[in-house]
């Protein structure tokens, strides 16, 4: 029975370490943390009450053998702990850093017309698309000219027409918009205008069905 004397002190130690821990940390360890200490001292109890009898001399080194185990739980949760909390920050503090960089300008129409000019002086003709969008365009275009106006320029790249017109009558330039390129099935876009002889001068790209310029606006 002797063996059974270094039982209390066990105990006693353990919910000692229990208390002491949750009294310096009760304002970072949460219930569920101490609730798993409690079921480490329960489950340490019924190892101790199932070990076979050792003799007296040896309570001492059982106590701190489960002393140190606990110290060496609670360390463990305590550093995973303040992982987390780490994390969390780094997540709220690149949230705000986010949330206070304002988002770039949009670029004025004007710049708009200088991106998809750039753009279509860069692209190449694709010779599967390029001829009979050509053909195709000019008919509609050619079809469709107001009384005094003339096309001047026709040409088809890889996903863009360039369509430049001239108009004598610049209120031409509004119907014919509207009406002059109906049936094609991308989108348009007036990448310039100007005055020339007395004449508006205008210069359409007409989209290759599917794609948009790249005007770079959002």
């Amino acid at each position: 029975m002797r063996s059974k004397t270094w039982l209390p002190s066990l105990i006693v130690a353990c919910m000692a370490l229990i208390v002491s821990l949750y009294q310096s940390r009760r304002h970072e360890a949460s219930r569920a943390e101490l609730e798993n200490l409690r079921e480490e001292v329960r489950r340490l109890d019924e190892l101790v009450r199932n070990q076979p009898k050792v003799p007296p001399r040896e309570d001492g080194r059982a106590v701190a053998e489960a002393v140190a185990y606990l110290e060496q739980q609670a360390a463990l949760r305590e550093a995973r702990m303040q992982a987390l909390a780490g994390a969390g920050a780094s997540s709220d503090a690149g949230a705000r850093q986010q949330d206070t960089q304002a988002p770039p300008p949009q670029p004025t129409y004007a710049q708009a017309q200088a991106n998809v000019l750039s753009a279509y002086e860069l692209e190449l003709p694709d010779d599967a698309w390029s001829g009979n969008a050509e053909r195709r365009l000019g008919e509609l275009v050619r079809g469709r000219l107001p009384g005094g106006s003339r096309l001047n320029v026709l040409e088809c790249r890889a996903t863009m027409c360039q369509v430049e017109v001239s108009h004598a009558d610049q209120k031409a330039h509004g119907p014919f918009l509207m009406d002059g390129f109906m049936g094609w099935p991308g989108s348009l876009f007036v990448a310039s205008e100007r005055q020339e002889h007395g004449e508006l001068v205008v210069t359409i790209i007409a989209s290759r069905e599917g794609t948009d310029p790249p005007t770079g606006m959002r």
